[in-house]
């Protein structure tokens, strides 16, 4: 099948750090479906990790303690994101970390990765068709593109900037 022919999920996930199966959580989700390229959805959430936010993760992502003190644990959300997952094609930048994340978080509640989800990784083809560049960090890659990035490491704002570069390298 098509990859373009599937409605895609675009994830994206903000954590404590990069450990899963130790101490660290995921404290943003943000998943952006599309369809051929339109998106047809816009979903995310704040999630308290139970835990405080480390400093360095703070000035990255701008999202404090405060911002996720009142959200739900993962628990909460975890339905909503095993819906949005099923039956569609996964993608996420650098999807490795992202699917480790949501998998871990996901068992920890009882849910599943779907596993037989295809799964794309723009970062694959970014490496293969942008080498000559010498960054390929979703930013860089996102202005390389023209893909508007409203605010980076934000989840929503990184998925749809995913699926969005997936898309525009389409003819590649």
């Amino acid at each position: 099948e098509n990859w373009f022919d599937l409605r895609i999920a675009a994830l994206d996930v903000e954590t404590t750090g990069f450990h899963d199966e130790e101490d660290d959580r995921i404290i943003e989700v943000g998943i952006v479906t599309f369809e051929r390229g339109e998106i047809v959805e816009k979903w995310g959430s704040f999630v308290n990790p139970g835990r405080s936010i480390p400093e360095v993760v703070v000035k990255l992502t701008g999202i404090t303690d405060e911002m996720v003190a009142s959200a739900p644990g993962f628990d909460g959300v975890a339905a909503a994101v095993a819906e949005r997952l099923t039956g569609v094609g996964v993608a996420a930048y650098n999807l490795s970390f992202d699917r480790r994340f949501v998998r871990t978080e996901l068992r920890r509640v009882g849910y599943d990765w779907p596993d037989d989800a295809p799964c794309l990784d723009p970062l694959v083809f970014v490496r293969q068709f942008h080498k000559e560049h010498s960054t390929q960090k979703l930013g860089a890659v996102a202005e390389r593109l023209g893909v508007k990035l409203e605010q980076a490491h934000r989840a929503v704002d990184d998925a749809e900037a995913v699926g969005r570069i997936l898309y525009a390298l389409t003819d590649d």
